[in-house]
């Protein structure tokens, strides 16, 4: 994700989007207009200030036998430099 604006990154929201059939999709967007009864998925990170340019990368790992889940975030400028990052478990 690179960021548009100056900003504090507080966390990462992620939803689905399924198409079934042709022309019959399901998803959970909190922008869609009749969505799922399933909530988007909201991953905290530490605050990280972010800028024009900046580039946001995350991995996410889901265990689906534990419910477990960990991710990492990273932040780093539009030159490459690692700005700074959030692990969880």
């Amino acid at each position: 994700i690179t960021c548009t604006r100056e900003a504090r990154l507080d966390g990462l929201v992620g939803w689905f989007e399924a198409e079934l059939a042709a022309g019959v999709t399901m998803t959970n967007s909190p922008f869609a207009a009749s969505p799922i009864d399933r909530r988007p998925l909201y991953l905290p990170v530490d605050p990280l200030p972010v800028a024009p340019g900046d580039a946001i990368g995350m991995r996410l790992h889901l265990s689906p036998a534990t419910g477990a889940a960990r991710w990492r975030v990273e932040v780093a400028s539009a030159d490459g430099r690692r700005r700074g990052g959030s692990d969880h478990h």
